[in-house]
């Protein structure tokens, strides 16, 4: 494969469940610009830390993260969620795609996240299946934001109540 139309890239998969982890892998191996791809993997907050500094000491880069909220903890760095992960991938890899995948689409944690992180893709797992996850995914590779559903019914509430609150 010419690899100067598809360059090797990177993906980071950051889920507690693995058969969830398995999924988005799968689904991502077929899309055709990520065939060569290197997928990494973690399902805690520590594995994952632990991962993306490797990369990091390694000066390997991490193109794409997807990353659920609830995660197990890794106390001893003070990171406690899949927030504070996609924030060390932010702070290590600027360049690297966030996508947040999670259960919440309650209007104060979606604001949360967005104030936070301002991630490339924000997915509630109930708007997404095997279908439209690679279009999702081809979306972020084309540079364009893509907010599920869910998530913008949960800022369109906010916005409506007219709440904005602070940290």
């Amino acid at each position: 494969m010419d690899t100067s139309i598809h360059p090797k890239r990177t993906i980071l998969i950051v889920d507690d469940h693995p058969i969830t982890v398995d999924s988005y892998q799968s689904l991502l191996a077929t899309i055709e610009s990520n065939k060569q791809a290197n997928y990494l993997v973690a399902f805690t907050c520590e594995q994952a830390y632990n991962t993306i500094n490797s990369n990091h000491l390694e000066n390997q880069p991490i193109h794409y993260a997807f990353i659920d909220i609830s995660l197990p903890a890794y106390k001893e760095k003070n990171i406690y969620s899949g927030i504070d992960i996609a924030l060390h991938v932010q702070k290590l890899f600027p360049q690297c795609k966030i996508v947040i995948i999670t259960m919440y689409k309650e209007p104060l944690w979606v604001n949360q996240i967005f104030k936070g992180l301002n991630p490339e893709g924000f997915i509630a797992k109930s708007d997404i299946n095997f279908k439209s996850f690679p279009e999702i995914f081809q979306s972020i590779e084309k540079n364009e934001v893509y907010i599920s559903q869910s998530i913008k019914w949960a800022q369109k509430i906010l916005i409506q109540n007219n709440i904005n609150w602070d940290d």
